[in-house]
């Protein structure tokens, strides 16, 4: 008797039948694994539960208009990129002829879809169904659209950053064109230090390049320093400069009934109202993210903090403009890459890569 055994396989003999030395024998033995049947269960209580992008889609971003209770996304399907429109009963794709990168919120509350080279305004009919209104470069509405705040009246509220980035103040614009600066902080020596490495890097260039080519002396230039990279010296010296002139840590909401500027660099919100007055000024609990990783957002009355640990956990924050309290309410630690976080309602979004490498729109839930 030969005796064959596997684990995980059930045991099998095997009886020699009578056969002479002369003879061959050939058999094929078959091995059954020790399966058991079990009843049939389903897992529930998932953390993070996928609300949008079907099998072979990736989504590149997104953006929710509680308004109208729907969901824009841009995304692609092998080599197409779509615009769909998505609410509780609709799914709807529109074919785009162009090659979308991100989706924004301008001042007035309107959708704008970027491409590398323009801004298309997408208006969403009564019928659910996507339309675009106005089309612009690219330039121009980084110029003239994205700085602005907020418009009430006959005024303009707008933000700029300036002095090596270091710099960052409000300006209201009355309907006569008058400008007048009614926010401004400044980081003056971060400012001076990235001055100084600037002018050393245009000199270099002028050192090194003849007049007859120089973009700075031909009166080309368009301030792109990468445009003047023509020594491993001066290639050094821009990306040191990129980090000494990384933008102050403030930026402005228009909010509904004011404007709200997070001003992370001396930890305080300051409030204005829509005739440019000071409403007040608050100090921010921050204490607990010194010298930690953040990033920041505002949505629909919403601003938010993302921090990011030195143990590499990500955790979302929720700021009360009222009192400058933090309040956590989730987390983003084991999803691949999570980007393009929003707060709506009770429930934090993001997209992140799934398994099979394709991005997926996820939310998880909080407690408000």
């Amino acid at each position: 008797m030969l005796t064959l055994k596997k684990e995980h396989f059930d045991i099998l003999n095997y009886d020699f039948p009578a056969i002479s030395k002369n003879d061959t024998l050939t058999h094929l033995f078959i091995l059954h694994d020790q399966s058991q049947k079990i009843e049939e269960f389903t897992i529930v209580g998932k953390k993070n539960n996928q609300f949008a992008g079907d099998l072979n889609e990736n989504l590149l971003d997104y953006i929710i208009d509680p308004t109208k209770n729907c969901m824009i996304i841009i995304k692609s399907i092998k080599n197409n990129y779509y615009l769909e429109y998505k609410d509780d009963t609709i799914s709807r794709n529109y074919l785009l002829n162009i090659h979308p990168e991100s989706l924004q919120l301008d001042f007035m509350g309107n959708i704008q879809l970027l491409s590398s080279d323009s801004s298309y305004q997408v208006w969403i009919t009564q019928n659910q169904e996507i339309e675009f209104i106005d089309v612009l470069p690219l330039k121009e509405y980084n110029l003239k659209i994205k700085p602005n705040l907020a418009k009430r009246a006959d005024l303009l509220f707008s933000e700029e950053k300036t002095y090596q980035n270091q710099e960052y103040h409000i300006k209201l614009s009355d309907k006569s064109n008058l400008d007048s600066i009614i926010y401004k902080v400044i980081d003056k020596v971060a400012a001076k230090v990235a001055e100084k490495e600037y002018n050393e890097i245009i000199q270099l260039y002028n050192q090194s390049v003849p007049k007859e080519i120089n973009l700075i002396e031909l009166g080309i230039w368009d301030g792109n320093m990468n445009q003047l990279t023509e020594t491993a010296q001066i290639i050094a010296k821009i990306s040191w400069h990129k980090r000494l002139s990384k933008p102050i840590n403030c930026s402005s909401f228009g909010m509904l009934d004011y404007i709200c500027v997070l001003n992370l660099f001396d930890s305080v919100i300051t409030k204005i109202d829509y005739s440019g007055n000071l409403i007040d000024t608050i100090p921010i609990d921050i204490k607990g993210l010194k010298n930690i990783q953040t990033t920041y957002d505002y949505f629909y009355d919403k601003i938010f903090i993302i921090a990011t640990t030195i143990e590499k956990e990500r955790i979302v924050y929720l700021i009360d403009e009222k009192t400058g309290a933090l309040k956590k309410v989730g987390n983003l630690n084991g999803n691949v890459f999570p980007s393009k976080v929003k707060i709506a309602g009770n429930y934090i979004y993001f997209i992140r890569r799934n398994e099979a490498g394709y991005n997926k729109l996820y939310r998880k839930g909080f407690k408000g």
